[in-house]
């Protein structure tokens, strides 16, 4: 009993040995981004939103439709007879109608709310766009930045990796008297000021999953991304894109959903000044009949008419109305102009980063051709006696600067095309569908 028992316990931490190496999940850009527009909670409410302009809409049709009500009543009163009336009232009243009532005219207040919530409609769609081109956007750079901080914490393990085999061979030549005391410490202190740049890399690195984790609401803690800084080539027309931002840029659009929706407000608001016109009908049964208080019988009545309203004074409230809805309006449109103005500097902006990006590109990576070159003179020149450990450690400090500039022009890159796609309006047609 027992052998079975340790056999038990063997095997729970075998399996939970297995659990604690299974490698954590690894997800493309793809996956991060369809993870993002499925569960940010800025996206889900948009989409909320969407949905509340679709019942508004319905809301505002109903305004063009007759209402029916059916109303029942039932009175008791104290049954006392009355000196004109022969007999006595009596005590228990029914009633049950029908009320059917139609709008004729309302000074086209109606079209007016139903053309304001169509724009409403498009507005909350162009929106939930908006918030799904910005989402994406960030999504490419977090993402970006990851694979930058992952590319940091390679580039200075490396060094400490090449320091520290440096630090045991001079150890080792120390120990023939080969290499002097000084280069031995040396080796020792340029690897102990190293290993804290690879601390701080990796808690970096550790920060920015753990943000991108929230912001795509991802459930692993720990996750892989599956992707490389690399160039990826993208030269577009700079005119198409600048003039195709007006009917793309989300903003934009939502812009136009406003200034449309301010419009019919103030029509709306217009229509107060005309008649509003209706017409009722009221088929009713009574027991006992309103005609006849102490007959015990069901009776039937109807009637039908129309209702005319002109408000002729208000003190002044329509006037005011119409003035402040005038107002919106025209501060919308406004807003519209500068956002032109915003949209044009934006797409110029972001391709002159691009363009400033891409050169960088270049440079860098001719140098860390050079800095590579330089450790490889400067660890042969010191193998031969001919140089100290101080200029190998500097070669390899340029080296490890020329690799981060290179990736951090990559990235750079990367997020200006990002951005200049945002700025232009056409990053969201690129999502995952």
């Amino acid at each position: 009993m027992k052998f079975k028992t340790k056999t038990v316990k063997l095997g729970f931490l075998v399996l939970l040995a297995g659990t604690a190496m299974a490698e954590p999940p690894a997800y493309t850009l793809d996956d991060c981004l369809r993870f993002g527009l499925e569960r940010a909670v800025p996206v889900i409410n948009a989409e909320r939103d969407r949905q509340i302009a679709e019942a508004t809409m319905k809301k505002a049709r109903a305004q063009g439709l007759p209402q029916i009500d059916l109303v029942g009543n039932f009175t008791r009163n104290d049954g006392t007879t009355m000196p004109f009336i022969t007999g006595a009232i009596k005590r228990n009243s029914y009633s049950g109608s029908v009320v059917a009532s139609q709008t004729l005219y309302n000074g086209g207040k109606v079209f007016s709310a139903i053309r304001a919530a169509q724009a409403y409609r498009g507005l909350t769609a162009q929106a939930k766009a908006q918030q799904e081109a910005a989402l994406i956007r960030t999504i490419h750079t977090a993402f970006n930045g990851i694979l930058l901080a992952q590319a940091n914490v390679a580039v200075q393990d490396a060094s400490v990796k090449q320091l520290a085999d440096f630090a045991k061979e001079t150890r080792q030549k120390y120990d023939v008297g080969a290499a002097s005391e000084f280069d031995w410490m040396t080796t020792q202190v340029r690897l102990a000021n190293e290993k804290p740049k690879l601390v701080e890399a990796r808690n970096v690195l550790a920060v920015a999953k753990e943000r991108f984790r929230n912001l795509i609401v991802l459930d692993p803690e720990d996750f892989i991304l599956n992707g490389h800084l690399e160039y990826q080539p993208f030269a577009p027309n700079f005119t198409t894109l600048q003039s195709g931002a007006v009917s793309t840029r989300p903003d934009l659009l939502v812009q136009e959903k406003t200034i449309a929706l301010r419009r019919e407000d103030l029509k709306n608001s217009w229509s107060s000044y005309k008649p509003k016109v209706t017409a009722d009908a009221i088929y009713s049964q009574e027991n006992p009949d309103r005609y006849n208080s102490t007959q015990d019988q069901w009776q039937d009545h109807w009637e039908a008419g129309i209702t005319a309203k002109w408000t002729l004074f208000d003190g002044g409230s329509r006037r005011g109305e119409v003035l402040t809805k005038g107002l919106e309006l025209a501060k919308e449109e406004a807003n519209r102009e500068e956002l032109l103005r915003t949209v044009s500097t934006d797409v110029k902006s972001a391709w002159l980063d691009m363009l400033a990006a891409r050169e960088t590109i270049t440079g860098t990576a001719e140098n860390v051709k050079l800095a590579e070159k330089a450790l490889e003179i400067a660890k042969t020149r010191y193998d031969a006696g001919l140089a100290t450990y101080l200029e190998f450690t500097d070669s390899n400090l340029s080296l490890n600067t020329a690799r981060l500039n290179y990736f951090q022009s990559l990235e750079k890159h990367l997020n200006a095309v990002v951005n200049l796609k945002y700025a232009a309006g056409i990053l969201k047609n690129e999502k995952m569908e």
